[in-house]
């Protein structure tokens, strides 16, 4: 081996144990709010520079997701969200500045990219303590998550002196909390699986004990990934040649068909279909998205349009009886708005804000990675199913929880596919 080829190699295998040493905030992000996670990604990219080497050619994936960006960031220009466009103010008079959301997402695309080419260079058995640590970081996590009835009273009330505030923006940082986690379940519960008849018993009581505890704190959106996962590690295991690629077509076409879920909202009201309120609360929503989508269906409305879109249930006063003959208190639905800051699905977003053209991007990406992954049969067990589960988890939050332009969720998912490059280099195949 070439003098510099040993130096590469010494340079990709120290990123692993600095990685494991950042990774150690990962549960305290978590009972935080999970919104740390983006300057946790920042640090990490930043610190992964010292051992990148760049590729002569830049995947096609990487391409993609920087064009998407690209796209996304230039429908600042046209978004009501902002103000002035990409920048305002003057360099002269000293108020130049550049718009916040666009200029997160640059930043935040750009870390994952630099943080996710330095863990691909690390050669294979080189991060077996790294790895150790952060099963450890993210079996503290799922500790963290399962006694989360029992230990969110004292903990919101040490965090919240007003009691109002603990309820609302204390829960919602739980629910974060408890979303963070069903990332990195599959990748303790597929670590538990390699481990014979006792692993996989334990990989199941902790998947049913998970789904139950986010049942009962209300996190729908936990309990689907909880779900869901277990169904897209099946199909990788009945499918070891094209399962990748069927998976994220699959995830391709959830983009592509978001617009139906509108359409379906519709539908589902003029047959009278019932659903619970906050679902049909969700729907309404939908409904009203696709219809100011289809205003601007190839460029879309901007980035963070849907944040001004705030009418309420005021506006439209038959869905407003509607919530009271179920049950609901009118002064608290009068007021409320029909799409709450974003629609709740991010492939509905992206067609909204970002329109034709930030859907095609979008699901050519998610192809590209598809197509990029070898097949799930030259992988390791732990590793192939991991990889499926983790994006079937993905799917729930992507679906029904976050807005797209969230870097936090972004950063969180980037952190977790790192982490299991790093576990999964460390173990033998």
């Amino acid at each position: 081996m070439s003098s510099d080829a040993q130096s590469d190699a010494l340079r990709a295998r120290a990123f692993a144990p600095v990685f494991a040493g950042l990774m150690v905030l990962w549960p305290l992000m978590a009972i935080l709010g999970a919104q740390g996670y983006a300057p946790l990604l920042t640090l990490v990219g930043l610190f992964s520079l010292v051992w990148l080497r760049w590729p002569a050619r830049p995947p096609l994936v990487a391409l993609l997701a920087i064009a998407l960006v690209a796209w996304v960031s230039a429908s600042t220009a046209w978004s009501p969200a902002a103000e002035g466009g990409l920048v305002s103010g003057s360099l002269l008079e000293g108020t130049f500045s550049i718009e916040v959301s666009a200029f997160r997402l640059v930043g935040t695309a750009l870390m994952a990219i630099l943080a996710l080419s330095a863990a691909l260079q690390i050669s294979d058995g080189q991060t077996i303590w790294a790895g150790r640590v952060l099963i450890a970081v993210f079996a503290l996590h799922l500790l963290l998550t399962l006694t989360m009835p029992m230990i969110s009273g004292p903990l919101l009330a040490l965090a919240y002196d007003d009691p109002f505030e603990a309820k609302t923006a204390g829960l919602q940082n739980m629910l974060r909390a408890i979303n963070a986690c069903a990332l990195i379940l599959p990748i303790l519960t597929t670590l538990m699986w390699t481990f014979g008849r006792l692993g996989q018993a334990t990989a199941i009581i902790v998947t049913l004990a998970s789904a139950a505890i986010m049942a009962l704190l209300g996190s729908a959106a936990g309990l689907l990934s909880v779900l869901l996962a277990p169904l897209t590690i099946g199909l990788v295991a009945l499918l070891p040649r094209i399962g990748f690629r069927l998976l994220f077509a699959g995830m391709s076409l959830v983009i592509l068909a978001a617009p139906a879920l509108g359409l379906l909202a519709g539908l589902a009201e003029r047959f009278g279909i019932v659903a619970p309120a906050s679902f049909q609360a969700r729907l309404w929503a939908w409904q009203r998205v696709t219809e100011n989508l289809a205003e601007q269906p190839i460029h879309g409305h901007g980035i963070e349009a849907a944040s001004t879109w705030r009418e309420t249930y005021a506006d439209h006063p038959d869905w407003l009886a509607e919530m009271v003959t179920r049950g609901e208190a009118e002064y608290a639905w009068s007021n409320y708005p029909v799409i709450p800051t974003h629609p709740h699905n991010m492939g509905l977003q992206i067609w909204a804000e970002t329109g034709l053209i930030g859907a095609l991007l979008a699901a050519a990406t998610l192809l590209a990675i598809g197509w990029t992954l070898p097949q799930a049969r030259t992988l390791s067990p732990q590793l192939r199913f991991a990889i499926a589960g983790l994006a079937g988890a993905s799917v729930s939050l992507f679906s029904f929880s976050y807005s797209v332009w969230n870097e936090a969720f972004w950063a969180s998912i980037v952190l977790a596919v790192i982490a299991l490059i790093i576990i999964a280099k460390g173990r033998p195949a």
